[in-house]
């Protein structure tokens, strides 16, 4: 369940929002992990969200991305 006030700064402060699926979170965490970074899928939405984008959103060699894990692995 989100946080209310979390969605609403995002809400204001945000350019772009997407949506994943189950498999995509899936698939990011995966990728996360097969590079020693193990998080939820959750955690890795940022990541899986890239991932499930592909060649869309236009970036090359030169760009940078920050996305946060915001979850540790599940215990």
């Amino acid at each position: 369940e989100p946080s209310l006030i979390a969605l609403k700064g995002l809400a204001r402060d945000c350019d772009c929002c997407v949506t994943i699926t189950e498999d995509e979170g899936a698939a990011g965490a995966a990728k996360c992990e097969s590079v020693e970074l193990p998080t939820t899928p959750s955690g890795a939405a940022g990541i899986s969200a890239l991932l499930a984008a592909g060649g869309e959103l236009g970036l090359d060699g030169g760009s940078r991305v920050l996305t946060v894990l915001s979850e540790g692995p599940e215990a």
